[in-house]
């Protein structure tokens, strides 16, 4: 935060903040000037860690069906063995309305795009393979893996990946600290647990 940064903000805010808080300008100028000494410290800390976020990520090029049961999954699962096309049966039996005419196709899929369990199974079995019935809160899964590979990250997701560092490093000294806060006062301080 620039200093030009900082009076831009402090004129901004001033007027709402003393109005909507019912304190004295000169008291808001002070909080004001907390929270962008917090800010400068907030960037400087994140520059001093050198949280590295990573350049590249592993995506997936995967499909499923969904049914409801286990052994609807296993049932799906054993035709397939026996010499039946996932596609087709995709297509005839998923629950995935959305991606069944596709044959289950669910296209590249990124880490965080799925719940955690299907991620699990789709990231870690061997492309061109099928898996064993999977669960999660939406049914039971049969996944193939067609390809994955490894591609550039974009700039939005390292920043966002380095302040997900960040949170979670804070989090981390807040739980191994002791900190009190006025009640009074907890409104005024942001909700890192949320992001910035």
């Amino acid at each position: 935060m620039t200093e030009e940064d900082y009076n831009q903000a402090l004129s901004g805010l001033l007027g709402g903040v003393s109005e909507f808080a019912g304190i004295s300008e000169e008291r808001a100028r002070e909080l004001i000037k907390d929270y962008a000494r917090t800010q400068l410290l907030r960037e400087r800390l994140m520059e001093a860690l050198n949280l590295e976020a990573d350049q590249t990520k592993i995506v997936v090029h995967a499909a499923h069906i969904l049914v409801e049961t286990e052994e609807e999954a296993q049932a799906i699962l054993d035709r397939i063995e026996a010499g039946e096309e996932f596609e087709k049966l995709a297509a005839e039996l998923s629950l995935d309305t959305a991606n069944a005419y596709k044959g289950g196709d669910l296209g590249w899929l990124s880490p965080g795009d799925t719940v955690a369990p299907f991620e699990e199974v789709a990231f870690s079995i061997p492309v061109g393979t099928i898996s064993a019935p999977v669960e999660t809160q939406f049914g039971w899964h049969i996944i193939k893996v067609y390809d994955r590979r490894e591609v550039p990250t974009t700039p939005q997701e390292q920043e966002r990946q380095r302040q997900q560092e960040f949170r979670d490093l804070l989090n981390e000294w807040r739980s191994e600290s002791e900190v009190e806060i006025d009640e009074s006062w907890q409104r005024f301080i942001p909700d890192l647990s949320q992001g910035p």
